[in-house]
């Protein structure tokens, strides 16, 4: 993600610069004025996923066709399944072939690597990658043997900057995940970031071995070191305060004091809770309470004060909906049905034809329709499963 963004998923500035002037063109640039209702919802879904299964490639994994760093397709696989996953049930029995077929491409590269990697063993943003994965397996129910997992668990340990590689307690990156997963770097880092490190968080949710109860305590206290607080209470990317991917940039000249953002806000506070942090600390109920202050979700707030030029605010867009629908939850009901139905509409209104979403900015790769369709369903499914609790 970054691909994530770049997996992206999320997470490294990429090449191509975003033109701003063509955000309007992806149909998010505007508020819409009618929100879509739970049924419209479910037809949107269907679309998105129709036109998922019908990008599968022969040998069941996902390939860009937009970046050629990502045509191996580890990453692009992990998220696609990642995405379905956030509703099992709704996808049908006919289509459990062709599940069974992607998770059979990504088990190549875990029996050559022991993570997840292309089948050829090419590295494809292995922690992001590797952490969809442990939690797409579970959720869909995937056969994943037990060895096979538990050497993915093992991996995302392995891969936290702690002693072991070589980093000490006082290292303002000690605890947290950077994207050199693999590599067998020691010592070296290209910046620990609340992106990658919340997703392995999430995938470790639920682990309680000693060696991952460890892991999360120690992330808990790293992500300490992306957040404002007691300020505004919102995060920032990387931990290094003057690193370059704290990208709503400074208040300060001397790149001391970088300003909080929503992607990394949210980020930031699924790290939290993800290390079991409880609802009741206080820097969690800070985080929250800076997405409470700041309410635009038809872009990524926090760089207002940022140059137009360096085209985040437009480029996360879609990243953004899908890190903040999980969370809407904390605010204020009255808040977060407003945001729920500003995010659906949002969406409806950008979906393509043929069931895609498709950002006309390339800053975060949101040009590419597997990235930004795979964000987009995880949006609207964790936006339609609180509607439908609530109706119960």
């Amino acid at each position: 993600m970054r691909w994530i963004v770049g997996l992206l998923l999320v997470a490294v500035a990429v090449g191509r610069i975003a033109n701003p002037s063509a955000t309007a063109a992806c149909g998010l640039a505007e508020l819409p004025k009618r929100a879509d209702s739970t049924t419209d919802i479910d037809s949107s879904l269907k679309r998105a996923r129709d036109w998922l299964f019908a990008q599968q490639g022969k040998d069941g994994g996902w390939h860009s066709v937009t970046y050629g760093s990502q045509r191996v397709g580890a990453s692009n696989t992990a998220l696609v399944l990642y995405a379905l996953s956030h509703d099992p049930r709704s996808i049908p029995e006919s289509r459990r072939k062709d599940l069974a077929r992607a998770f059979a491409f990504l088990r190549l590269g875990i029996k050559k690597k022991g993570y997840v990697a292309a089948p050829d063993g090419t590295l494809d943003y292995p922690c992001y990658a590797t952490a969809m994965t442990l939690i797409a397996a579970r959720r869909l129910k995937l056969e994943l043997p037990e060895t096979e997992r538990r050497k993915l668990v093992d991996f995302l340990i392995s891969e936290q900057l702690t002693e072991r590689k070589g980093f000490k307690p006082d290292h303002p990156d000690y605890g947290g995940w950077d994207l050199l997963g693999g590599s067998g770097a020691t010592g070296v880092t290209s910046g620990t970031n609340v992106s990658v490190s919340s997703f392995i968080l999430e995938a470790l949710k639920d682990e309680k071995s000693p060696a991952a109860m460890r892991a999360k305590k120690f992330a808990a206290k790293w992500a300490e070191g992306c957040q404002n607080y007691p300020t505004d209470g919102g995060f920032y990317f990387h931990p290094q305060r003057s690193h370059l991917g704290n990208k709503a940039l400074w208040t300060d000249k001397d790149g001391k004091f970088p300003r909080s953002y929503g992607t990394a806000t949210c980020d930031g506070l699924h790290c939290l809770r993800s290390a079991g942090v409880p609802a009741s600390d206080k820097r969690l109920i800070a985080g929250v309470g800076w997405l409470r202050r700041n309410t635009d979700v038809t872009a990524v707030p926090g760089f207002d004060k940022a140059p137009k030029t360096l085209g985040w605010k437009e480029g996360l867009r879609y990243y953004y909906v899908f890190r903040l629908a999980p969370l809407l939850p904390l605010l204020d009901k009255k808040e977060a049905a407003k945001r729920r139905a500003e995010i659906v509409t949002i969406l409806s209104q950008a979906q393509k034809k043929d069931g895609s979403w498709r950002s006309e900015s390339a800053r975060m790769r949101e040009d590419d329709p597997l990235i930004a369709t795979g964000f987009a369903v995880i949006a609207l499914t964790q936006i339609r499963n609180q509607q439908m609790k609530k109706t119960k």
